[in-house]
């Protein structure tokens, strides 16, 4: 529980506030917080769409959601993350076949890479988009407060906080990690191309995997579009690379 200010009165009030005491201005219906999600700006009371930009508006409940939903995505990244190294303890019935084990090794190493660089990134992208989340809504995080905040006042666009993130120091180290990362995958799986007749099917498995990881380390340091749109694509890669995980583990069991 926390205090924001009334969109209306700029009074502060409880964040579970239904109805500003000062002013009356009502925020159960009008997004959370009574701000946009889409553009951040103050919403008119019972609003079903936001008067600047047409972004629906929904309730509270849906919104706590929505959140519940991203952190629950980011998660389930770092889980499958951890199933990927698993699912590369491939066993060989024919050990005499050098071709087969090279590859099986570079195969190892590649999933490896994934293992690694995965943790890494989603804990980026939770970062960007706490600190896009925490803007809107004008959330104190001693996480974020040293993007979101400009001395005691929160940023008025998003894009500041974000331009802030990125110009730390620490956050840049980290992205560049990753991007070395990505660079190191990418020679990988160049060593792939070509699998042996029985590692075919994985590598096709594998394949799927590497993309959506692609997608996904590139969200986290390339974000774009809305803080909607963001968390969406989140979840969407999540169930992707679930789904390439779980079809890659079948190739290999």
């Amino acid at each position: 529980m926390a205090l924001i200010r009334c969109p209306q009165c700029q009074n502060e009030i409880s964040d579970r506030a239904s109805k500003c005491p000062h002013c009356g201005y009502e925020m159960y219906m009008t997004g959370e917080f009574g701000f946009c999600e889409e553009c951040g700006k103050p919403l008119k009371p019972n609003v079903s769409s936001c008067q600047n930009c047409g972004c629906p508006i929904l309730p509270k409940d849906n919104k706590k959601q929505t959140k519940h939903s991203r952190v629950k995505a980011i998660a389930v990244i770092l889980a499958i993350f951890i199933v990927v190294s698993i699912a590369t303890a491939f066993t060989l019935n024919d050990l005499n076949n050098k071709k087969a084990d090279q590859y099986r090794e570079q195969l190892a190493d590649a999933a490896d890479l994934i293992a690694t660089g995965g943790p890494k990134a989603a804990e980026t992208a939770e970062l960007v988009s706490s600190v896009w989340y925490n803007t809107i809504y004008e959330k104190d995080d001693i996480k974020t407060d040293k993007y979101t905040k400009n001395g005691r006042q929160f940023n008025k666009d998003f894009n500041d906080s974000l331009a802030n993130l990125f110009a730390d120091t620490e956050f840049q180290a980290k992205k560049d990690e990753i991007i070395k990362n990505r660079e190191d995958l990418t020679d990988a799986m160049i060593l792939l191309k070509n699998p042996p007749k029985k590692y075919k099917e994985t590598y096709t498995k594998f394949l799927e995997c590497y993309d959506a990881y692609m997608d996904f380390t590139e969200l986290a340091i390339y974000p774009k579009g809305s803080l909607e749109t963001y968390t969406n694509n989140i979840s969407e890669i999540s169930s992707r690379m679930s789904d390439a995980v779980y079809n890659l583990r079948l190739t290999v069991e």
